[in-house]
């Protein structure tokens, strides 16, 4: 018999057009770090930055963003989203589509 496990995780995987297993991704604070921004990608298409103000403040900044994904919601009814760093993000780029969950 097969591993349900196994098949579940390649069918989201496939669903939500990220790889598995993911590379480790970066602890928040080192993300944005020196101008860094974290920018959320959905598997809709809808993508933008994500202000991380409000997690830092939470004292957040040592969880990967990969454990950040879960608090993530995006308009299309995804309740995950894959949140990728990135450099100087471009003023005004934060889409309306993907907000903060929690």
């Amino acid at each position: 018999m097969g591993d349900d496990g196994e098949a579940a995780r390649a069918g989201f995987a496939e669903a939500a057009a990220i790889p598995w297993p993911r590379p480790r991704s970066p602890c928040l604070a080192d993300a944005v770090a020196q101008g860094g921004a974290v920018i959320a990608a959905c598997c809709c298409g809808a993508q933008g930055v994500v202000d991380v103000r409000g997690w830092l403040a939470q004292g957040l900044g040592q969880l990967r963003l990969s454990c950040l994904e879960g608090r993530m919601r995006c308009v299309c009814g995804a309740r995950q989203v894959q949140l990728i760093a990135g450099q100087n993000p471009v003023a005004g780029a934060r889409c309306s589509a993907i907000y903060v969950f929690r």
